[in-house]
């Protein structure tokens, strides 16, 4: 991205710790943060994406005055006098009565810590007082408008409306002392939660102050990620090329940028068998396998959470030895995690706390390449390969913790055995079906790009 735009408000760079977006089918209740800190939201009732009304990309968050979304509280929007910081969103009120909170970190009732408001017509800041506010941001509901509050060390605080400042405030916030939550769309707290009801879009939360003179508003979404976006919900991303420098140098190009080990004796770039882009990368199955053994939340998936693991494989049609091979594994198979193996007679097992729960037939292509996902939907566990469900499914709402580690192309109990063959664009995607139905016509045919 033109980093000159991108501090201009257009774009989601290195500086955007959150990004609350909404770009999605109407219904959706999930609520990834597309930024870069590990910020993940809980929801209370029913906020959900609407397609009815929205201002850039066909849809919007809505908060029915009953709901809102909240994430455990995060140092960075601790925000006091030292720090510098932008907060911005579109927001669209239904109602133009009342105290409602759109956003905050804030200590119970009275703070310190920080709180964004409407009080009727006017959109207030407030940490131990009123820090500023402006009056007839709301003049009409149903209708955008685009806020900024910017602060600058030493300097002090701005508050704009679609993109014009009420002038310079001399004072700041102060820094909460009780760790609270941070929420969207109302308080998170025992007492009254004045809730919000209407619209959010684009809000993001950004370690710098993106402006300061007054400006034009942003006249298109920020996008999802600086890197390779994978998609709304994207933990993790090796893709068969920029992934990896050398035989023992991958890199996972989700916002996540988890840490990828390399096992065994070295996996090597294939530029003739590739599906997407220029490389895939290939084991020989001499025990080679790639772990992720940090920030392992990300591949932790909550009671009833949708989640998709995908990816391109090829099977090679010489394996070493007959027996049973990993494809990915969440934990130790007797554990309390998910594991998927490829076995000699190229059928497919899912286990589970050291059972089978899914188990099929030999229709697994040799030589070839496939496309196969494993996609928790509506607490039920399916697998695709090339987008047509292999076998039964598994109807399971628990949690899958991965305590250990995620393991790609081998399995973690003795044999090792990795699997002979290759992959391309492995995808881990957290809080999201990123299909709901048999896709056979709809699979993925490019890699995954920068968002343009």
């Amino acid at each position: 991205m033109n980093q000159i735009l991108d501090r201009n408000g257009f774009g989601n760079d290195s500086h955007a710790r959150l990004l609350l977006r909404s770009s999605t089918f109407s219904g959706y209740s999930e609520f990834p943060n597309c930024g870069l800190d590990a910020v993940y939201f809980t929801k209370v009732g029913s906020p959900v994406h609407v397609t009815s009304f929205s201002k850039f990309n066909g849809s919007s968050i809505y908060f029915n005055g009953s709901s809102y979304i909240y994430s455990s509280y995060k140092s960075q929007f601790n925000f006091d006098s030292s720090m510098e910081f932008t907060v911005d969103f579109w927001v669209s009120t239904t109602s133009l009565a009342g105290v409602r909170v759109i956003m905050e970190q804030f200590d119970g009732q009275v703070g310190p810590g920080w709180t964004l408001y409407q009080n009727g017509t006017s959109l207030v800041l407030y940490s131990t007082g009123a820090i500023g506010s402006i009056t007839n941001f709301f003049t009409a509901i149903n209708t955008f408008v685009h806020f900024a509050w910017v602060q600058k060390p030493g300097v002090g605080t701005k508050l704009f409306r679609n993109g014009i400042s009420t002038g310079l405030i001399g004072g700041y916030v102060t820094a909460s002392t009780t760790s609270p939550n941070f929420s969207v769309g109302a308080r998170d707290d025992a007492g009254p939660k004045y809730y919000w009801t209407g619209h959010i879009d684009e809000a993001r939360i950004s370690n710098m102050a993106r402006w300061w003179q007054n400006f034009t508003p942003p006249n298109r979404s920020y996008g999802w990620s600086p890197k390779y976006s994978g998609g709304e919900g994207c933990v993790c991303l090796i893709t068969g090329e920029e992934a990896m420098t050398s035989p023992t140098t991958f890199t996972e190009w989700s916002r996540s940028s988890h840490v990828v080990n390399v096992n065994g004796n070295g996996l090597q770039k294939d530029s003739v068998n590739k599906v997407l882009g220029v490389y895939s990368w290939d084991g020989d199955g001499t025990s080679d396998f790639l772990n992720i053994t940090s920030g392992l939340s990300d591949f932790s998936f909550g009671v009833s959470e949708d989640f998709t693991i995908d990816t391109w494989l090829w099977i090679d049609s010489v394996q070493p030895g007959t027996a049973s091979y990993g494809i990915f594994t969440q934990n130790i198979y007797t554990a309390t995690g998910l594991s998927l193996f490829a076995k000699s007679d190229l059928s497919l097992y899912m286990y589970y706390a050291g059972a089978a729960r899914i188990n099929g037939v030999a229709i697994l292509p040799l030589d070839q390449w496939f496309h196969l996902a494993v996609i928790r939907y509506a607490n039920v566990i399916r697998i695709y390969v090339n987008g047509l469900q292999y076998a039964g499914s598994w109807s399971f709402s628990g949690a899958l913790s991965c305590t250990s580690e995620l393991r790609i192309l081998g399995r973690q109990f003795s044999p090792l055995r990795s699997l002979r063959g290759k992959v391309d664009n492995f995808r881990v995607t957290k809080g999201r079906a990123v299909w709901t139905a048999p896709f056979s016509t709809t699979l993925p045919s490019s890699r995954f790009e920068y968002y343009q």
